[in-house]
């Protein structure tokens, strides 16, 4: 069985998934899959699918797997050990082909035993955007991680300069914003030593800027 678990939250209300219980079945298969109906009202503006995933791996050694398997982050086999990202995403890409208007809500996590890492954002062929931060993880792994000495705990994919802040340099990360105008690899929002310390990492250039980061809608506060 592959070791990767998956969360799987649906809404219970405003219409039918097609094609879930197919969805459901196929991954039980290989995967520990968590699906449950959400009971939050539609009316409330909920999405249809909420998405987490689990890897019984620290991210170190995922990347070394992928390198040595040939760069493949979604094909992760180390040994008789599997991690298997290909056939979830065929699944979900299945699933939206099924359903013209099924969303996400646009924050995804992917926790190994040592970083978590998460993606703001995200919508329908979400894995997309995910292959193209992998693959700088693979590149430049080992340097992201020597340009602190404290211990990487998040990190939150992508943030930007908020240009409407006036009184300062501000970075945030923001569920909602335009993925036309924003890229993945430019700045990343750095968590360290449980959160007790942040900084904004500048992707193409490998350096921390010395910033510190806030969720939107936290003006002037960090948290």
């Amino acid at each position: 069985m592959n070791e990767i678990s998956i969360k799987f939250d649906y809404k219970a209300s405003g219409g039918e998934i097609h094609g879930l219980n197919e969805f459901v079945r196929e991954l039980k298969n290989d995967y520990i899959l968590n699906a449950r109906p959400n009971g939050l009202p539609q009316s409330g503006g909920i999405f249809d699918v909420f998405v987490e995933f689990f890897a019984n791996i620290t991210l170190k050694d995922f990347v070394i797997g992928a390198i040595a398997g040939g760069m493949l982050w979604d094909g992760v086999k180390i040994g008789t050990r599997k991690f298997l990202f290909k056939p979830i995403f065929e699944a979900f890409e299945k699933l939206e082909s099924q359903n013209e208007l099924l969303d996400y809500w646009p924050v995804m996590k992917i926790k190994f035993d040592d970083v978590e890492l998460v993606f703001y954002g995200l919508d329908r062929a979400f894995y997309i955007n995910i292959n193209k931060v992998f693959n700088i993880l693979f590149k430049h792994f080992q340097d992201i991680i020597d340009l602190s000495s404290e211990k990487l705990y998040q990190i939150h994919i992508p943030a930007y300069l908020n240009d409407e802040e006036t009184e300062r340099e501000v970075y945030e990360v923001c569920e909602y914003f335009d993925t036309s105008s924003i890229n993945y690899d430019e700045f990343w929002a750095m968590s360290y030593m449980l959160d007790h310390h942040r900084d904004v990492l500048d992707v193409q250039n490998l350096k921390l800027l010395d910033r510190d980061w806030q969720r939107f809608g936290s003006k002037f506060k960090s948290r």
